[in-house]
C-alpha cells in the first residue's frame, strides 16, 4: 500500500463507488487515468475501501499516528524527561517512566522520537597515568628534537603492531543474536584458557618486515627474544641496520640498532 500516494488512494475509493461498488470497472478507470502505472491489484482496492469504512481515511497507520494529537507527550512532559535525562545520563527507561508517572513506552517514546536520543555504550580505554602523560610527552620531545637535527631520518622508522587470532572460535556475545519466540537453550563452550596466534609485523616506507608468527604468550622477555633472533636479522640483511632506532611500546628501554 505504501507505493500508492494519498492522491492515488483517494482515486481508487471515488472510482469504486462511482462505479457501484464494482471492482474491475475501478481497475479498468486506473489503467485509462493513469496509463504509465501498473495497476493494483483486486485485493489491495478491496482491503482500501474497507479501510476508508473503518477509519474515515486512506493513509497510512503510521502518518495516522504521526499526525494525531499526543495527548501523554506534552510539552510539558518532553521538558522534564529533558531535564532529568540531562542529570542522569545513564538514566533507564523505566526509571525515567517512574519519575515522570507515565508507561515505559511513552518514556521510550519521549527519548527517542521526541528528544531524539540514542542509547550509546560506554567505550572502555586504557587509562594513562600523570607519569604515562610526562613519559609519553618526553619522548614526543626527543624524538621531535631528533628529527629537526637529523639525527635520524623518518623514513627509515619502523610502525610495528601485533594481532591476536583466537583458533577457539572467538564470540563477540554483544554482536551475537538469535531470535526466537522462545529463550533458546543454546550454549557456546570455551576452554579455559583459548588457544590463540599472534601475528607481529613491522611497516617502513622502505617495505614490510615479517610477518612473525607468535603461538604463545608476549612478554618482554618474549618480545627481546622476537627481536634478536627474528626481526633484527632480517633488517641486518636488508641493509637497514646503520639507520634504524626501535622502541618497544612495552618498555622503558630504548634499543638503538646500529
Amino acid at each position: 500500500m505504501n507505493k500508492y500516494s494519498i492522491e492515488e488512494r483517494i482515486f481508487l475509493v471515488k472510482s469504486f463507488y462511482k462505479s457501484d461498488e464494482n471492482v474491475t470497472l475501478t481497475l479498468r478507470k486506473w489503467s485509462s487515468h493513469y496509463k504509465n502505472r501498473s495497476k493494483p491489484s483486486p485485493n489491495t482496492v478491496e482491503k482500501l475501501v474497507e479501510k476508508f469504512n473503518k477509519t474515515g481515511s486512506v493513509a497510512d497507520d503510521v502518518e495516522w499516528r504521526k499526525n494525531k494529537t499526543r495527548s501523554a507527550r506534552t510539552p510539558e512532559l518532553v521538558e522534564s524527561a529533558r531535564q532529568i535525562a540531562q542529570e542522569e545520563l545513564s538514566i533507564s527507561t523505566r526509571r525515567l517512566s517512574q519519575r515522570l508517572g507515565v508507561s515505559t513506552t511513552t518514556a521510550w517514546k519521549v527519548l527517542h522520537e521526541d528528544l531524539e536520543c540514542f542509547p550509546y555504550k560506554i567505550q572502555v580505554a586504557q587509562q594513562l597515568t600523570g607519569a604515562a602523560i610526562e613519559k609519553r610527552l618526553d619522548f614526543a620531545g626527543e624524538m621531535c628534537q631528533l628529527i629537526d637535527e637529523r639525527a635520524i631520518n623518518i623514513n627509515k622508522i619502523i610502525f610495528t603492531d601485533e594481532a591476536h587470532f583466537w583458533l577457539d572460535g572467538y564470540v563477540n556475545r554483544q554482536n551475537f543474536r538469535v531470535w526466537g519466540t522462545e529463550k533458546p537453550e543454546l550454549l557456546r563452550t570455551k576452554p579455559l584458557h583459548p588457544q590463540k596466534l599472534t601475528v607481529w609485523c613491522g611497516l617502513t616506507s622502505a617495505g614490510i618486515i615479517g610477518p612473525f608468527f607468535i603461538e604463545y604468550s608476549i612478554t618482554s622477555e618474549v618480545y627481546h627474544e622476537l627481536l634478536d633472533n627474528e626481526i633484527l636479522p632480517e633488517i641486518r640483511d636488508r641493509g637497514w641496520i646503520d639507520e634504524y632506532h626501535f622502541v618497544e611500546r612495552t618498555s622503558n628501554q630504548q634499543k638503538e640498532l646500529g
